[in-house]
């Protein structure tokens, strides 16, 4: 059901939202993982049908990456590394924004 409702928000993000995160879930660094809603760039390469995603701990560190949906999963690509993770999309908490008014400077 969750993955429903996931993939239903995916399309209406545009909608809803300015770029940014759609979905978050702890990491064990004490930080979180961020799936966006972003096209997914790496070297200057598109990759169609994946969204950027990324990752920090309480420390600072952080790490980039791609992902997809997957059956009840979701499947991150962690770049430079080209390391492949899978996470319950169960583990995600979605996150809604509202659309921010557009803002007319020297009105």
């Amino acid at each position: 059901m969750k993955l429903k409702y996931l993939v239903v928000l995916a399309l209406l993000i545009p909608t809803l939202v300015q770029a940014g995160a759609i979905a978050t879930m702890p990491n064990e660094g004490g930080g979180f993982i961020v799936l966006t809603d972003d096209q997914c760039k790496h070297e200057d390469k598109v990759y169609k049908g994946l969204n950027r995603l990324y990752s920090y701990t309480s420390q600072g560190h952080n790490a980039e990456g791609c992902y997809g949906v997957e059956d009840d999963t979701v499947v991150a690509i962690w770049t430079p590394s080209g390391s492949k993770m899978r996470y319950p999309i169960s583990a995600f908490t979605l996150t809604v924004k509202k659309k921010q008014p557009a803002v007319r400077y020297g009105i």
